[in-house]
């Protein structure tokens, strides 16, 4: 499999090829198009500068010395979901029920913003209130049947919706 990226200058290029049974399972571009986010099934996520085609930081493992990428322990599991706000922020979901928060703008970090785990089934459905981008809104598979707003800001659940109790 092979990802492509373009420039502003509407040229096409292979940003790269996967291999090694490496494969994308999630991909999404920041707003302003300046970034890609992109999720692998082996719990890596990664993100790249689309103006330089480079990695600029690899989530997973632990942190590298390299000042251009840092490695941090992040999702164990096939990163299933991401969603990006306006601000660069990145919401991921993944297999082992968990959803991070990252914002972009500490790339020296090693940190994430928060880890939500009140999902009891793999999260891949993410999105962002589009009028207040400190509100996350996720939703949690078969087994968990529940859409989770959350504050981001403080790093709290606001409520729990079951969806299938609304129906009655």
């Amino acid at each position: 499999m092979m990802l492509f990226s373009r420039h502003q200058n509407s040229n096409v290029f292979k940003l790269f090829k996967a291999t090694n049974n490496k494969f994308p399972t999630s991909v999404s571009w920041s707003e302003d198009t300046n970034y890609l986010a992109i999720g692998y099934m082996n719990s890596e996520l990664q993100l790249w500068d689309a103006e330089t085609s480079k990695p600029i930081r690899i989530l997973q493992a632990v942190r590298a010395t390299n000042n251009v990428i840092s490695w941090v322990k992040a999702h164990k599991a096939e990163v299933c979901g991401l969603k990006w706000t306006r601000g660069n922020i990145l919401a991921s979901g993944g297999n082992e029920n968990h959803v991070y928060v990252w914002d972009l703008a500490k790339r020296s970090s090693s940190n994430f913003l928060h880890c939500f785990k009140d999902h009891c089934a793999a999260v891949k459905a993410l999105s962002w209130c589009p009028y207040d981008s400190s509100v996350l809104a996720s939703g949690g598979g078969t087994e968990d049947r529940s859409i989770k707003l959350w504050n981001v800001k403080k790093g709290t659940i606001i409520c729990s919706i079951d969806p299938k109790a609304l129906a009655r």
